[in-house]
């Protein structure tokens, strides 16, 4: 594990070490999300990587099925008018 260290600004913005802007890809106007845990762990991590384990966790709960495939079949039977 790697460890860095920022300044918290008077209006409390931090500067994101270099390093890590590499490391994660950020640019500038990127969304980032910062979790806490309940220990007070800080868990920093991007838009794009937040939906790569969102998508990770679905197919390891639904497998290869396709849920999309599901939905849009429950949806047409909600508009069948015959």
């Amino acid at each position: 594990m790697q460890e860095f260290h920022c300044t918290v600004y008077k209006d409390y913005k931090i500067s994101i070490p270099t390093k890590i802007r590499k490391l994660l890809a950020i640019s500038p106007h990127d969304e980032i999300v910062l979790k806490v845990k309940d220990n007070n762990e800080i868990v920093f991590a991007t838009i794009q990587q937040e939906l790569a384990d969102i998508q990770l966790d679905m197919k390891k709960f639904f497998g290869e099925k396709s849920i999309v495939s599901d939905f849009l079949a429950t949806k047409m039977d909600d508009y069948d008018d015959s």
